[in-house]
Parts: structure tokens; sequence; C-alpha cells
């Protein structure tokens, strides 16, 4: 059952990275319509940087207010992950990445607002004095990553390259590069914007596995507001 259950997100995966998969999505869950003083918060994926620079922009140059709405930035961290934070209530809009196509396929009434990156920042990092040259020699190997789907990406090229997500061992991400510095994990999943700078701070050798090396290019893809039971589109999807 699991290994056709794998087969089957393999063929999902395959189908939708030719069309719509991209890396970094900006997700909305309908609502229902903000009037204008309403207050709605984004959800970023991660900590305060450079990648989240076109909202804080958007933010002090006024184009939020402008638009009607009063968004307030909630910084991500370790454990706090955008899905589940629009799915509570707790955000209206968050930044994600391409695990959320699957979700959506299995019922989360998410909607694709917008492509913030065109191709995927995700990669695998490994010591370069481990032998590990391919996606291939991590089978049997220790590989960190996000819980559940949201290594989508990564998974994907597991899948892509012919590697069962069974055939290494899997361990829940701790946000520490030390446990690859010091060999408690063979690959941990990353962003190429981030850990790869920190090892090389370190005067660290790193070595990376892009999923756009192998096959999977993760493109651009269209504003696709989610319909109301009415029929209508929620203006608010528009505005933000």
């Amino acid at each position: 059952m699991l290994k056709a259950q794998l087969l089957r997100d393999k063929v999902f995966i395959t189908r939708i990275t030719s069309a719509i998969l991209l890396s970094i999505l900006l997700i909305f869950i309908d609502a229902g319509t903000p009037d204008a003083s309403e207050k709605v918060a984004l959800q970023l994926a991660w900590k305060h940087q450079f990648q989240f620079a076109g909202y804080y922009a958007a933010l002090h140059k006024g184009y939020y207010k402008q638009a009607g709405l009063e968004v307030t930035l909630v910084e991500g961290g370790q454990g706090k992950f955008a899905r589940e934070e629009v799915l509570s209530g707790r955000a209206q809009y968050g930044v994600a990445g391409a695990e959320l196509l699957l979700h959506r396929r299995d019922g989360n009434s998410f909607v694709v607002l917008a492509p913030i990156f065109q191709h995927s920042p995700s990669v695998l990092l490994v010591r370069r004095d481990a032998g590990i040259s391919t996606i291939q020699d991590l089978i049997g190997k220790r590989v960190m990553l996000l819980p559940g789907k949201k290594d989508a990406d990564i998974l994907a090229a597991f899948l892509n390259e012919g590697v069962p997500l069974e055939a290494f061992h899997r361990l829940d991400q701790t946000y520490r590069l030390d446990d690859l510095i010091e060999r408690r994990t063979d690959a941990v999943s990353a962003y190429v914007t981030n850990e790869p700078w920190q090892l090389l701070q370190q005067g660290l050798s790193r070595q990376l596995s892009l999923p756009g090396q192998m096959g999977l290019i993760f493109t651009v893809t269209a504003c696709l507001p989610r319909k109301s039971k009415s029929g209508s589109t929620p203006g608010g999807c528009s505005r933000f």
C-alpha cells in the first residue's frame, strides 16, 4: 500500500512539475472577502530575511494600505509553518512551498496567488569527504528533512531519480548544521540562500544537490483565486 501511494505521489508530482509546480508559493485560504478596514496577517516561511523583501517594500511603501489592507508580517521559525497557521485562522495568507499542491489535491482549500521564486532554492547539503556525489549515493544513508510533505521538491527529486523514499533513513529536521558537520546525519535539506553560506563562514566545503539539476524545473504559475460556493471570486485575494 505504501509503495502504491508513493507511486501515485510520483505520478502526480511529475505531472504538475511540467505545468504549475513551483518552489515558493503565496497561499490563501478562502475565508470570505475582507473589507477595507480588516486586518490580515501574512505568515512568512522563515525568520525575517531578504527572501521576503517584496513584502517589506509593499508594507513600507504603503501599497497594502492603498489596497485597503492592514497587513502584519508574522515571522516564521522552527516548527511554525504557513500551512498550519492559515488553516488554523491565525493567518489569512502565507508563504510556503510546492507541498501545497499535494495538500490541495488532498482536500485543503488553498489558492496559489503568486510565484515568488521561479526556481526551487531547496538543496541537499552533504560533507564533501562523505563520498556522496549523487542522490543515489544516499540510499541507505541518513537524510534530515522537514516533516511530512514540506520538502516536496526534494522528495520529488528522489522519486525522479528512481530512489524510493523508503530507501534512505529519514530524520526529522533539527535546523542545526552541527548535525551534518559532526556526522549525525549524512545529508540535510537546506536553502541555497542560507546554510551553504554558513558552512563557508566556517571554512567547510559543501556539496549541493539541486532539484533543478535532476530534471525538475519549478516554473512560474498564475494567480489562481478559489471561487466561493456562490461562484464569486474573493476580492481580497486580488487586492493582496
